[in-house]
């Protein structure tokens, strides 16, 4: 019986850690894209449930009065439209025109876990009510 010599030895454990290596860097890259992907989608998410409860209450006519942005979140009626995950910025409602659309603009940003930061900017022409 033949037993491994030193040299052969010191070979399988280089081609060994060469796989090793190649495999944990193919682990922490789909680690850091499923970290920006999963940022991308809770900006999208709250994003566009922002945008539906801005047309919501442009196309009725509420109030806009009680709409608040303070330190990235939304306030309206009392409830917070954006979670303390995501950053909204630059919010613009501009009524133009006759009949009266209603241009909505805001930025939602949030950050991934690999430190990027991950931003949408949403815009929307609502048809309004009420003049």
């Amino acid at each position: 019986m033949r037993a491994f010599t030193l040299i052969e030895m010191l070979v399988y454990l280089a081609i060994f850690s060469f796989l090793i290596s190649g495999t944990l860097t193919a682990v922490a890259t789909i680690q850091a894209a499923n970290a920006r992907h999963a940022a991308d989608a809770l900006v999208l998410e709250e994003g566009m449930f922002l945008l539906e409860v801005l047309e919501h209450a442009v196309a009725n006519g509420e109030d806009l009065s009680a709409l608040q942005l303070a330190d990235g979140v939304l306030t309206y009626d009392s409830a917070a439209v954006s979670s303390n995950q995501v950053l909204v910025q630059n919010l613009s409602l501009i009524r133009s025109g006759i009949p009266v659309f209603v241009d909505i603009t805001f930025t939602v940003q949030a950050h991934a876990n690999d430190g990027t930061l991950r931003s949408h900017t949403f815009n929307e022409r609502v048809y309004s009510d009420t003049p």
